[in-house]
């Protein structure tokens, strides 16, 4: 009986041993597989580490590309290529590092080679697309251009001037400034037989014509314009009734110059957005002022409702006109119960308008003047961040109402 125990003993402790080194085995492998995509998964996510730039060259238009992925991958290209005055084939090099030039959804569907993820900040030339595996939203860009546009102004960012000449160079510039998780060996293999070929590839399937625009949509326009810090969208022009009118704060709490979150304050700021650092707003924020959940928002003059709705970047708002004025309350709302007016309402001074349930209060002011394309698209946040002329500062137009 002793002995038949033994032998089942022996018997168990080998199979447990065996299966523990099948199970450290397959551990081994599956974490091997999983460093590589893992790996894959941080070049590819890099993308969107860096975006903050100025558009300084104007928006690019490509057209001429075919449906083919490669004929619109050489396109953009050739444009970020000769924008930045640097090899096509670097940028093409990147880009297929990034997608392996696959059919993919984010390629076909949201003309998104480089994997970049959407912010409100590119509203103008994308909208939200497919989930990614970090669950924020790839972007999704309305054509070849406004990618070809955003793309440049992150490869401007990152290369800060550097002019690289070799696929390598580029490379390891990019790894130098943080852009991505991957190693430069394996990330240069990645692209290596994409930039040596690229000549012929562009031959073949380059079709793209290359053409400068400062319009914002992205849209393959032909107008032709140097200037892109938002002077031709936005008039820096002398507008007398820009510090016009009866004013007060959003919140009766408020008898001085609020105080604010860093980033919180009008204009360029310390916080990144995107293209640019510039805010063009102010920040009423929850619990600073004597804020607090459930505080009433009030008008900051009389006026009309204009518009009451849900913006991706200001989520709910409130547009209000006085005349020449644009006011935009956004970003205070959690839902539509929490706003209290409706559009075509005639609102007074100091007259509750809603309750902040969110963080903090945006609140922009602008012109029909400084802000012509507002009203033409409907947008409460038209030329918002990357366009300084077209907003005025908060804090200075109502404390010029202040005092009469």
């Amino acid at each position: 009986m002793l002995k038949h125990l033994k032998r089942k003993f022996k018997k168990w402790l080998i199979i447990a041993a065996v299966g523990f080194l099948g199970i450290m085995f397959i551990f081994a492998g599956v974490s091997s597989i999983g460093g590589g995509i893992m790996s894959l998964l941080l070049s590819w996510q890099s993308q969107t580490c860096d975006q903050q730039t100025d558009s300084s060259s104007g928006n690019l238009s490509v057209s001429g590309y075919s449906k083919n992925v490669i004929s619109k991958a050489v396109a953009a290209s050739e444009a970020v290529g000769a924008d930045l005055k640097i090899k096509p084939a670097l940028v093409f090099a990147q880009l297929a590092a990034e997608t392996g030039m696959q059919d993919t959804t984010e390629v076909r569907e949201d003309n998104n080679f480089g994997g970049i993820k959407y912010s409100s900040t590119f509203s103008d030339v994308a909208t939200p697309g497919n989930i990614s595996p970090e669950g924020d939203h790839y972007a999704h860009f309305k054509n070849i251009s406004g990618f070809a546009t955003i793309y440049r102004n992150t490869i401007k960012n990152m290369l800060g001037g550097k002019k690289p000449s070799t696929w390598r160079e580029f490379v390891v510039i990019l790894k130098s400034k943080g852009y991505m998780g991957d190693n430069v060996d394996h990330y240069v293999g990645l692209g290596q037989n994409w930039y040596t070929n690229y000549n012929k590839l562009a031959k073949k399937y380059g079709k793209g014509k290359i053409k400068l625009s400062a319009s914002n949509n992205g849209s393959n326009s032909d107008a032709t314009d140097s200037s892109s810090d938002g002077s031709s969208t936005c008039p820096n022009s002398s507008d007398d009734s820009q510090y016009s009118g009866t004013w007060t704060w959003p919140f009766k709490s408020i008898k001085s110059k609020p105080a604010s979150l860093d980033g919180g304050q009008y204009g360029h700021t310390s916080y990144s957005r995107g293209q640019t650092n510039f805010h063009d707003g102010f920040d009423f924020s929850n619990g600073l002022n004597g804020v607090h959940n459930g505080s009433d928002v009030i008008a900051v003059t009389s006026g009309t409702i204009y518009k009451v709705g849900y913006d991706s970047a200001a989520l709910h708002y409130i547009w209000e006109k006085a005349g020449d004025y644009n006011i935009i309350y956004q970003e205070g709302f959690n839902s539509s119960s929490d706003i209290h007016v409706h559009k075509g309402d005639k609102v007074k001074i100091g007259q509750k308008i809603g309750t902040i349930t969110g963080t903090h209060v945006h609140l922009g002011i602008t012109t029909n003047k400084k802000n012509p394309t507002m009203n033409q698209i409907g947008s409460p946040v038209a030329n918002g961040f990357d366009h300084p002329n077209c907003w005025l500062d908060p804090i200075k137009v109502i404390q010029h109402g202040l005092k009469k």
